[in-house]
């Protein structure tokens, strides 16, 4: 299957943002981090609780996802817990249900995910609660039932710094 250059140019900004995110995100962690606080994490959610949309029940949701999160933290060096923001990437099951019966097939599409988050962390480990919102990237997007819709998930991680 052949990719188009629109599919390309997409492609190339997210690719282009992603890197730009991480990038400014890490120097702003290393630079603030003598001041003491700041925390940055890889995380993932594995578990999502998607609330009844339109007639669809509750949706508990185990695809992929991978963040990077930022936080102010406390606690000892051994201890502590952060609050901040996390953005990244899931996969995102995509079929009839979901779309109110707009695409008739299934596919695992790619959502940006943002949110905000609690953690316990011991200082390599991380696990938490997320609150977040998915926002699908390609053409079913406007068909999506959750596009920027809450979800809560628990999260697992490493630490960086």
């Amino acid at each position: 299957m052949a990719i188009n250059s629109k599919e390309m140019k997409t492609k190339n900004k997210l690719n282009y943002t992603l890197g730009c995110i991480i990038s400014v995100s890490l120097y702003a962690c290393k630079s603030l981090e003598a001041n003491g606080g700041l925390t940055a994490n890889i995380i993932s959610v594995p578990c999502k609780i998607r609330p009844s949309v339109k007639g669809v029940p509750e949706q508990l949701n185990t695809n992929f996802s991978a963040a990077l999160y930022l936080g102010n933290r406390k606690g000892n060096s051994k201890h502590g817990f952060s609050y901040g923001a996390f953005t990244g990437l899931s996969a995102i099951t995509m079929n009839p249900h979901v779309t109110e019966d707009k695409i008739d097939y299934e596919y695992d599409g790619l959502a940006l995910s943002n949110g905000i988050a609690g953690i316990y962390d011991n200082k390599k480990i991380n696990i938490g609660l997320a609150l977040g919102i998915d926002m699908l990237t390609d053409k079913n997007r406007a068909n999506w039932i959750y596009q920027g819709k809450p979800w809560i998930g628990i999260l697992f991680g490493i630490t960086l710094n």
